[in-house]
């Protein structure tokens, strides 16, 4: 995605900073209120994998999810492992 499609985005209502990360905020609003029901981030190197999401209810943010830091590269072997859970007996 570029910076162009974000623009010319129906819901595009502006930029914005996030991590160092140029962003294009899309707002989907409900259609019958008016109301915002989510803030999407989207920024140019992550394609179209959202850097950061805000969700509304009843025009009141309910819940933000963004990342703490961004590291770019291959993830270390160690990130991938998963919790060596016991198994049940069936």
């Amino acid at each position: 995605a570029t910076a162009d499609e974000w623009i010319s985005n129906p819901g595009f209502a502006g930029t914005q900073t996030v991590l160092g990360y140029k962003t294009y905020v899309i707002r989907t609003s409900d259609s019958a209120t008016g109301e915002p029901v989510s803030d999407i981030y989207f920024a140019e190197e992550f394609g179209r994998v959202p850097i950061k999401v805000v969700l509304y209810s009843e025009g009141k943010v309910v819940k933000i999810s963004e990342p703490s830091r961004v590291e770019l590269g291959e993830p270390q072997p160690s990130n991938l492992k998963s919790a060596d859970y016991p198994m049940a007996q069936p």
